[in-house]
Order: structure tokens, then C-alpha cells, then sequence
């Protein structure tokens, strides 16, 4: 059978999301739990998704001048050193007119990723937001709750250990090019740390900007800030900002939206594998169309891409409003995969199938059901197997795509099973569950 649907599709997902989408989940998260999103929908604003990070408003006071929420995030299952890499903020961050010299491999780079610490270490829910100023640059916010009580502490008072065994003890070094404090604000202990870019190496230096951080915890949650604009801010900017979002957290906001994709009973009902679902994430964006092309004329895209395909992209991608997505395993060689896309206009997810389907091979089957559009394919996955000279391809699993779309939305899905196939029935009984949650 033909793969061509497959590399389309994800090319697709790769596409939506800027490098993180559902397909990455397996690598991102750390596998403990399956805690449903935070409230709002696909077609919810930003602050809906992430009801409990401070509003612009406050930030706006905090760091100086008007910033705006343009991404909102809540998620279930990941690891400490995924939160302080910055990839809890995942997709289109790198959009958020944010210069290319923090942008890298799909992650956002942060002050506190280098010091080796939380690999084993994981939360159990998350939430983030974007802010960007009416100039270049951006505010990231983050916070990331633990089963583990005694780990937000850990994680601030290892890096604080660091800093202070570099520099000989001190809880306080200015520079410059690097700075760093530590203290205690609302009952929350933080580590700051600020970076001009050309302390980075030159190739990565645009220019005179700074990337500053805080890492701080609070009861069971660790709270991260990550800065990174032209204008450098002095630690008490941020302790303000600190102050305000423990605040917020002393009494969190309760969700309250359902999610909008299939659970693991039907998932397994239908595969009759004991799937269980991994990990959650349901990003809403703002000014999607305003980012993507800033995203384009930063990195020097714009020359490559045809005036045909930039109005293709604006009147696609431009469009989305939201991403969820579930990942699920049982053991190693049984995993599927979800996502979920809306859209401000019913045209722009239609366009996006028929490109998939302009591309698609003939072993894909298409048709319609429950008021989906549909196209899947089926794969055996095969490893390479060399004795005694002769190669052969042994078979170890069958792989199911599919793509749909119904007015505004757009569905993906992939599934692979070490035995048994995801037939057209199943696919249908697939498309008619979710019509019933869309």
C-alpha cells in the first residue's frame, strides 16, 4: 500500500502544531497519568484555556508597557526537564514574535535547561501562556503541578545550589552579560536568572537582546518565567510578577469543558486493546494569521514561499483557533494518537483535506459518514532483518491513518497495532463518536 497519505498527513501535523503535535506526545511526556484539559473548546480565547495563569493585564503591569495573551495551554503528563527546557509551551511559541536565536529543534530556549536536572521528575497537570509586546520579543508563563510534593522544591533549590557553588557561595551576582538572585516572595522561593544574548555563542547572537528566567515554587507547583526581548528587566520586575501568580494560585479556577475527543473506553472498545491514555494537551491561539507571517519574514521565509502558497497558508493555518490531542500505549507496539483542529472558518480545513487528498495514493479510501469528509490508510510496518547475507522486512505492526474534516474542524488520527486492523468500520464508528462531541 501506498505511504503517500501518511507523509502528507504528517507533514500536516508537523505544519499545525510547529514541530510539536500529537505525533510527539510519546517522546514529550512523561507517561503517570491522563488528567483531562483545562476549560474552553477549540474555538475558546487563549485566557479560556489557561484559566489560572495571571492576565495580560497584570503582566502588562508587571513587566512595563501592553502585552497580550496570544497562546493559551493546559495539558496532563510531562517531565521536569521537558517544563524547564520551555517545551510545555509547545506549539507556535516560536511564532509569538520571538527572535530566532531562542528558537530550536521545536523548543523555546530557557535559562534553566542546561543544569541537568528532572529528568525523573514529573508533573501531573500544567498550564501556559504566551504574552508578546506590541514590539518583538515574549513573556512565557508556566506552571506545572506534581504528585510529588517535595519536587517543585528540589528542582528550585538544586539550580540554586549551582549558581552558588559557581559563584563561590553568593546568593546575588550582577553583571552585564549575566545576573542571578534568589529569595523568597508570598511564600514562594525563586531562582532568577538573566543572560544578554551575546553571552550566547556569536552564531546564535542577533543582537543586544536578553533572556532572562525565574524558576520558583509554590505548595506543589513550580512556576516558570522565561523573557527574552531587547529590554532588560530588573529581578523585582518579575518577584511582582511572582507575587501575583501564587496568588492566582491559591485559588485555582475549576475546568469545566469536557474534552472534545473520544476517551480511551471508546478507543479501546473499538480496537479491543486496553489502551491508556498517556497524555492530554489543548492549546487555544489568538491572531494565529498575524503570527505565522511574522514567524515567515523573521526567519527569511518569505523569499521561498510563492505568493499562491503564503495566501494558502494565511487562509489556513491562519485560521486556527485551537488544538487537543490525546496520546494512549499498551505496551511498546500498540499506540494511537488524536488531534483535533479548529478553525475560524470552514474553508480553511477543507482546504487543508484536499491538499492531503491532491497528494494522497490509490490505496487510500475516502467517502463520507456522520457528516465527516474521510480519507485513511493502511500500512504494515516492517523492521529490516539481515542473517547471512540476505536481507528480508519483518513485519512487527499495522499502522492506520486517517484525516477528516466536518465544518470547522479538522481530525487526525493514527493508530498502530501489533495485531488486528483498524478497518473502514472502524474508522466510521471512530467519525461518529466524535460527531457527537464536536
Amino acid at each position: 500500500m501506498s505511504n503517500k497519505i501518511t507523509a502528507v498527513i504528517a507533514i500536516v501535523i508537523v505544519v499545525l502544531v510547529a514541530g510539536v503535535g500529537a505525533l510527539y506526545f510519546s517522546g514529550m511526556l512523561n507517561f503517570n497519568t491522563s488528567t483531562a484539559p483545562a476549560a474552553g473548546t477549540l474555538q475558546s480565547t487563549p485566557s479560556q484555556r489557561a484559566p489560572n495563569i495571571v492576565t495580560s493585564s497584570v503582566v502588562s503591569k508587571s513587566l512595563g508597557g501592553h502585552w497580550e495573551m496570544t497562546v493559551g495551554a493546559s495539558g496532563s503528563t510531562l517531565n521536569a526537564s521537558t517544563f524547564l527546557s520551555g517545551q510545555s509551551s509547545v506549539p507556535l511559541v516560536e511564532q509569538a514574535q520571538v527572535s530566532p536565536a531562542v528558537v530550536g529543534q521545536g523548543s523555546v530556549a530557557s535559562p534553566f535547561e542546561y543544569f541537568g536536572v528532572g529528568n525523573n521528575a514529573s508533573y501531573n497537570t500544567y498550564q501556559m501562556a504566551v504574552f508578546v509586546p506590541p514590539q518583538t520579543g515574549y513573556a512565557l508563563i508556566s506552571f506545572a503541578h506534581s504528585n510529588n510534593s517535595k519536587v517543585p522544591g528540589y528542582m528550585v533549590n538544586t539550580i540554586k545550589q549551582e549558581l552558588m557553588d559557581h559563584f563561590n557561595g553568593k546568593t546575588s551576582y550582577n553583571s552585564s552579560k549575566l545576573s542571578f538572585d534568589t529569595g523568597v516572595v508570598s511564600s514562594s522561593e525563586y531562582v532568577f536568572v538573566s543572560l544578554q544574548d551575546n553571552f550566547f555563542p556569536q552564531a546564535y547572537a542577533p543582537g543586544s537582546w536578553y533572556l532572562e528566567g525565574v524558576l520558583a515554587n509554590y505548595s506543589s507547583y513550580n512556576i516558570m518565567f522565561l523573557y527574552y526581548t531587547p529590554h532588560f528587566l530588573n529581578v523585582t520586575n518579575f518577584t511582582t510578577l511572582l507575587s501575583n501568580q501564587v496568588s492566582q494560585l491559591k485559588s485555582p479556577s475549576t475546568p469545566g469543558q469536557p474534552s472534545v475527543l473520544i476517551t480511551s473506553s471508546e478507543l479501546n472498545t473499538m480496537s479491543g486493546i486496553n489502551f491508556k491514555a498517556q497524555g492530554v494537551m489543548a492549546i487555544n491561539l489568538k491572531d494565529t494569521s498575524k503570527l505565522l507571517n511574522e514567524y515567515i519574514n523573521m526567519t527569511g521565509s518569505s523569499n521561498q514561499i510563492s505568493n499562491v502558497n503564503r495566501t494558502i497558508l494565511n487562509n489556513t493555518i491562519g485560521d486556527l483557533t485551537g488544538i487537543e490531542a490525546k496520546y494512549w500505549n499498551y505496551g511498546l507496539q500498540n499506540t494511537s494518537e488524536i488531534a483535533i483542529l479548529g478553525f475560524s472558518s470552514s474553508s480553511a480545513p477543507k482546504t487543508l483535506f484536499d491538499l492531503t487528498m491532491s497528494s494522497a495514493g490509490n490505496s487510500v479510501i475516502s467517502g463520507n459518514y456522520s457528516g465527516w469528509d474521510f480519507a485513511f490508510s493502511n500500512t504494515t510496518l516492517t523492521n529490516p532483518y539481515y542473517y547471512n547475507g540476505t536481507y528480508t522486512e519483518i513485519p512487527y505492526a499495522n499502522q492506520t491513518t486517517m484525516v477528516a474534516f466536518q465544518g470547522e474542524y479538522m481530525l487526525i488520527f493514527e493508530i498502530e497495532q501489533k495485531n488486528g486492523v483498524f478497518n473502514e468500520n472502524l474508522v466510521k464508528e471512530l467519525l461518529k463518536d466524535e460527531s457527537n462531541l464536536v
